[in-house]
């Protein structure tokens, strides 16, 4: 599940995530499922869900990896920005004085906010930065490169945009066809060029934008280093891992480096193909450089699969069903053709509500964030540590 979003409604706080072809709504404690039928429409399907589990008359679909969320706390570990960049600054220069600071740049809103204060670091620490954008070929928009074109000029950085090279990246999708979950070959070549940096040089910090809220897992495994005190190590740098959605979202919108796909209503920054979409992102039509290839690659994975082939081409592509291993794409396939002689207005989402929703969330932040209790650092575990115990990792407020 994508990180809870904070919405202001009618004078009440929603909280909006995705994962999967599910989007997940939910105030004061209560939380409303929707599965994504087709790219326009999602239906409430809390009826169908036993134990985490999607059945429909002799149909079932494991869902509960894409209900998982850490439950939305609104908090804030900061009021002025040089204060959080001072204390930043205090915790980690035995580790990152005299280094060079190595950023793998997204262009989202993690990234950003991490890019923002180590530039504000540079004015307390000696050390040097080094950004790094991986651009990939045939599966992303060239608007993501525009984007870091102009970030690089708003912050006067220089971000360095590197490549694969297009001849493995095509081979990669006529091989293995386009990425999908569980196999996300292009982690790979996103990946790569900074560890080629970083590997190796003792002179050398990796920053990673990582945060405890954006998920169960990660906030498992970066709890135990809060609680140590860290923010920084040998060979890490972690600079946004404490902070909740409320504050990354006013470090951005504060320098004006709000992606386009936020305002376009998407959760998340990323590839054009990506697998990690939810089904209704794709309604967002970003240009890609060779749209031939790709149906190519498409025909191609659809025919190789026997499993595949048992839905409708149409269907295959419509709800990108690529993003998933053939045998779920089936089960989703038939439980959401199921699932279409439930529709009422009663129980639909509509992408254009999901979006809106998304869209004010970023109107609202500074507004949300007025309303957001200040926590330290120190007591942020225990706050989330109880909210994970007390409410499980699949709720959401």
């Amino acid at each position: 599940m994508t990180e809870l979003y904070p919405v202001l409604t009618d004078n009440k706080m929603l909280v909006i995530g995705c994962n999967g072809d599910i989007t997940k709504l939910c105030s004061n404690g209560q939380c409303d499922i929707f599965l994504w039928v087709d790219p326009e429409i999602a239906l409430n399907i809390n009826s169908f869900i036993i134990n985490d589990v999607l059945r429909i008359n002799d149909l079932s679909l494991h869902i509960s990896s894409w209900l998982e969320s850490v439950p939305y706390l609104n908090i804030k570990t900061f009021n002025d920005i040089d204060d959080i960049v001072k204390l930043i600054a205090k915790r980690s220069k035995g580790y990152l004085e005299g280094k060079t600071v190595v950023l793998g740049y997204s262009g989202g809103k993690d990234s950003t906010a991490a890019l923002i204060l180590i530039t504000k670091l540079t004015e307390y620490l000696n050390i040097k930065l080094k950004v790094m954008y991986v651009y990939m070929p045939y599966i992303e928009s060239t608007r993501n490169l525009r984007f870091v074109e102009y970030v690089s000029r708003r912050l006067s950085i220089n971000i360095e945009i590197v490549e694969p090279k297009r001849r493995y990246v095509r081979k990669m999708l006529k091989w293995l066809g386009l990425p999908r979950r569980g196999n996300r070959w292009c982690t790979y070549f996103k990946v790569r060029p900074i560890r080629k940096v970083v590997r190796g040089n003792p002179r050398v910090i990796e920053a990673i934008a990582d945060r405890l809220f954006e998920s169960p897992k990660r906030a498992l495994r970066l709890i135990k280093r809060l609680k140590d005190g860290f923010i920084a190590s040998k060979r890490r740098f972690t600079p946004v891992e404490f902070m909740p959605i409320t504050d990354v979202m006013f470090i951005v919108k504060n320098w004006s480096l709000i992606h386009p796909a936020y305002m376009d209503g998407l959760p998340r920054v990323s590839c054009t193909l990506c697998p990690y979409k939810t089904l209704y992102e794709f309604n967002v039509v970003e240009t890609l450089e060779d749209p031939g290839l790709i149906d190519e690659v498409l025909l191609k994975e659809y025919r190789k699969s026997y499993v595949y082939s048992k839905i409708p081409f149409e269907e295959f592509v419509s709800n990108a069903l690529w993003r998933f291993k053939p045998n779920i794409a089936l089960r989703l396939y038939k439980v959401k053709r199921e699932l279409r002689n439930y529709l009422d207005k009663e129980r639909i989402l509509s992408y254009r509500q999901v979006k809106d929703l998304h869209i004010m969330s970023w109107n609202q932040c500074e507004k949300i964030r007025t309303t957001a209790e200040f926590v330290r650092i120190d007591d942020l575990v225990n706050r989330v540590e109880k909210a994970l115990n007390i409410s499980g990792i699949s709720n959401g407020s």
